[in-house]
């Protein structure tokens, strides 16, 4: 796997990226944790929350973002912690040639 050595991937980095087929546009996300083969605990940034589908117990899984915190974020906007996601390691490094971060 090669990533641009100036990059870190760890717990806690924010990055972005287009490659999640079920998403259809760029998703800023969190990396939690990692194995040999997967970045696991991938939490989503989401610019708002459907207040009118949301059980109590998801909305408070919700950590708010306020975009005068982060310079990236264009709306104060939630970190959604309701499900775990992962994602290959070496499909995210593949990503990076291929220009889809």
């Amino acid at each position: 796997m090669k990533l641009p050595e100036s990059l870190v991937i760890q717990r806690g980095v924010i990055l972005h990226s287009t490659i999640f087929e079920y998403i259809d546009h760029g998703k800023f996300f969190v990396i939690i944790g990692e194995d040999e083969q997967n970045y696991i605990g991938l939490f989503f940034i989401n610019s708002n929350i459907n207040y009118f589908n949301c059980k109590q117990e998801l909305f408070e899984m919700q950590y708010p973002l306020l975009k005068r915190d982060y310079s990236f974020l264009d709306y104060d906007s939630f970190l959604c912690c309701t499900e775990i996601t992962t994602l290959n390691k070496q499909k995210l490094s593949e990503s990076f040639s291929t220009n889809k971060i």
